[in-house]
């Protein structure tokens, strides 16, 4: 808990200095070791996470240097050859899975943190935001996933500049990650087409078919997945654990992941705003409406969530400092405060949910905090991943 909190006062603190007190001075550095903070307990991490602790479990299985093969990447099941490279050229220096997750947590921190930086108006606000709703389950659980998701960070650069080449090169080393990459190349086709009356009509034609035709798209995924012909394992919780009743039809998903950015957006498209990431912004409103009728569409929201969340904490930075004179200082410190940490405490319940079927609260893969220093071995986390395996 101790090393979670001083994060978060960090944060905290340079939220109040650097987002709405306007200085400057040591902005970069403090960015930078939040960077280091992010990373060091990431890298430092023991057995955390229900998918961690399996990838941690299965990181023994790869061979080394001298085993490598066309054939030897592609040989392990539900893994992609980018992966599996990886795991090999960390395990040819070592077999302590240590230095693989130390690779992990720079690399996922490093596009985040960047991607913030370069795309969010208030920077600390939007690490906090990660920080709170995002970097336990990029950093911990979903590790081959959060590959390919930093690559797309890494790629927004060369999106919004349409430099189509550079991108699909990030979007390729991403799908060498995770086969959901493949969800990156119609990116610019739908930024092509754009958001006008005509294309709006289509999309929401589009959502008519998938809605009409949700079951037998779902069955014939389905039967792809037992067939053999799909053979990731985890396809099948994708298809059918997935549910709209857990991701969409909540009261608060709705207002917070639908209507609140949507009202959002045509604020800012009325008054001719550009933000960097209203793109992208736009994309994961799609993805939570899609998944209503199209549950697996959800697990491509990972790819854009932070931008769901950012459009709405930095609109209420941006409105509230505005629109409350500079004489009432405080008060517009406590109105902002209160409304972000509002958001973020609302939309951080799913911490204290069940994980999945489980008796177990989702926090439980991620407190208490265990370092590879000292290799503690939570009771209740073990408990929560020996039943997990018993799926």
């Amino acid at each position: 808990m101790i090393i979670y909190l001083t994060i978060f006062l960090i944060l905290l603190l340079c939220i109040l200095v650097y987002d709405l007190g306007g200085t400057k001075q040591y902005r970069e550095a403090h960015i930078r070791l939040i960077l280091f903070a992010l990373v060091l307990v990431s890298g430092l991490s023991y057995r955390l996470g229900g998918d961690g602790i399996g990838n941690m479990l299965e990181y023994k299985v790869y061979g080394n240097i001298s085993d490598l093969s066309f054939k030897y990447l592609i040989g392990f099941q539900g893994k992609q050859p980018g992966y599996v490279l990886l795991c090999t050229l960390c395990k040819t220096i070592t077999d302590d899975y240590f230095l693989f997750k130390l690779v992990h947590a720079i690399i996922i921190n490093t596009a985040y943190v960047n991607a913030i930086r370069a795309n969010v108006r208030y920077t600390f606000s939007g690490l906090m935001v990660y920080f709170i709703l995002i970097y336990f389950n990029q950093n911990f659980q979903l590790i081959r996933e959060s590959f390919a998701i930093a690559f797309f960070l890494l790629s927004l650069t060369s999106f919004y500049q349409n430099k189509w080449k550079k991108y699909y090169f990030y979007v390729f080393i991403a799908f060498l990650f995770h086969e959901g990459a493949l969800f990156l190349v119609i990116l610019p086709l739908i930024k092509y087409f754009g958001f006008n009356y005509k294309t709006i009509i289509f999309y929401f034609a589009l959502f008519g078919l998938l809605f009409i035709y949700s079951s037998d798209i779902l069955q014939y995924l389905s039967f792809l997945s037992t067939s053999g012909e799909i053979t990731n394992d985890k396809y099948w919780y994708y298809f059918h654990e997935v549910d709209s009743d857990s991701n969409f039809s909540s009261i608060s998903t709705f207002v917070f992941s639908i209507l609140i950015p949507l009202l959002i957006i045509f604020y800012y498209k009325r008054r001719n705003i550009n933000i960097p990431y209203l793109f992208p912004a736009i994309i994961s409103l799609g993805i939570y409406i899609t998944s209503a009728v199209l549950p697996i569409v959800y697990r491509f929201g990972n790819y854009v969530m932070l931008f769901n969340y950012v459009l709405i904490t930095d609109f209420i930075f941006t409105w509230f400092s505005h629109n409350i004179k500079r004489q009432d200082y405080k008060l517009r410190i406590v109105v902002i405060l209160f409304l972000f940490f509002t958001f973020i405490g609302l939309k951080s319940m799913f911490y204290f949910g069940n994980y999945g079927e489980t008796r177990f609260k989702e926090y439980v893969q991620y407190y208490p905090y265990a370092s590879v220093i000292e290799k503690y071995e939570d009771p209740e986390r073990e408990a929560l991943f020996k039943q997990l395996l018993s799926y």
